[in-house]
């Protein structure tokens, strides 16, 4: 009987053990997400105007791998200085292939057409960092995919981008022009980099 009970306490010790072990692991560099860690989730500096950053969560909204390439409906955090009641998400659609390059991205439709994935959560024309009574950029949402995705993210690899954190170390078409739209470009390339590595993790797990 005290064979039986002593291997009982051993047991529950060793499961008690393990869940503190899972526990910990789980919940490691989570601060963004409220002390919670979660499969879907993964966190970014998000960079202001003033170049301050903070670690913000991007969430992975789905997930679908073909035999070539992964599709991926994530939202990021453009700006943080507009009212909180205007703070919405950038939802991207976007397609990467097996080593984490940028196949397709968009912030409507997906790439056959048929369905609307994706919401353009930034402002269009977005006015420039920290005064909204000056004159706005000008700049719209068929800018940015013009210029931003489809001139400079599509076709990169994660290597591509791997020495980029700013628009400052970007060249893109009709750069000049997003200078007073650089929250809106530096987070987008960050929420980019950070689904890269998100997709390269998920390949090699």
């Amino acid at each position: 009987m005290k064979r039986i009970a002593t291997l009982v306490i051993a047991v529950l010790l060793t499961l008690s053990l393990s869940a503190c072990a899972d526990y910990a692991e789980n919940t490691a560099g989570s601060s963004a997400t409220g002390g919670a860690s979660y499969d879907n989730i993964f966190t970014v500096l998000h960079l202001s105007g003033h170049h301050e950053e903070t670690e913000v969560p991007v969430y992975v909204l789905f997930e679908y791998e073909t035999l070539k390439y992964t599709k991926y409906q994530f939202a990021f955090l453009a700006w943080t200085w507009r009212p909180a009641q205007k703070n919405y998400r950038q939802v991207a659609y976007v397609e990467l292939e097996k080593d984490g390059t940028i196949r397709f991205m968009s912030f409507d439709v997906d790439s056959d057409g048929d369905y609307t994935p994706a919401v353009w959560g930034d402002s269009s024309p977005i006015p420039p960092y920290g005064d909204e009574s000056l004159r706005e950029t000008g700049l719209t949402k068929e800018d940015f995919m013009r210029d931003l995705v489809n001139g400079y993210f599509v076709g990169k690899k994660p290597e591509d981008l791997a020495d980029q954190f700013s628009m400052e170390d970007m060249d893109f078409p009709n750069m000049d022009a997003y200078a007073g739209s650089s929250v809106s470009v530096n987070n987008m390339l960050r929420a980019l980099k950070g689904l890269q590595e998100y997709h390269l993790n998920k390949q090699t797990s």
